[in-house]
């Protein structure tokens, strides 16, 4: 299975940072607890909201212990490849707080103009945004100001 990653290792959010540095975008994040493995993984739409709940509802995340180590994915990468990875590093390090083998979150979504828009199966956010019209809006903007050429 290839990664849905670019190379390299995860970087790594400790609880002496500031919050506001964790990314609002797409991730696959882990709990780990430093000498003592990993307790948690998953992904998510926005990394930063998602910490904040975890830092709300503490039987999964306790920043006295763990540090976030997060990846963002390559560009394009659909959620059903994100899905996939999460349960496949699910099996392979078997963390001890995780309660669902995957995809038991909400159907992830893209904001568009102030409006929710869901990630379909087999669909990348650059598909949704494209499937309600976005780039075409874009299109039709940039050809109003700069011609019709091209």
């Amino acid at each position: 299975m290839q990664s849905p990653f670019p190379r390299g290792k995860p970087r790594v959010w400790r609880k002496d940072f500031s919050y506001s540095t964790l990314p609002q975008q797409w991730a696959m994040y882990r709990f780990v607890a430093p000498g003592n493995g990993i307790d948690y993984i998953g992904i998510t739409n926005n990394l930063y909201r998602r910490a904040a709940n975890h830092r709300s509802k503490p039987k999964v995340y306790l920043p006295d212990i763990h540090e976030i180590h997060y990846q963002i994915p390559r560009e394009g990468v659909h959620y059903d490849e994100l899905r996939a990875w999460e349960i496949h590093k699910i099996a392979q390090h078997e963390p001890r707080l995780v309660g669902n083998m995957g995809g038991g979150g909400k159907t992830p979504t893209i904001v568009i103009y102030g409006e929710e828009v869901a990630i379909e199966d087999g669909e990348s956010a650059e598909d949704a945004a494209e499937r309600v019209g976005l780039f075409q809006e874009f299109l039709d903007i940039f050809r109003s100001r700069f011609g019709s050429s091209g």
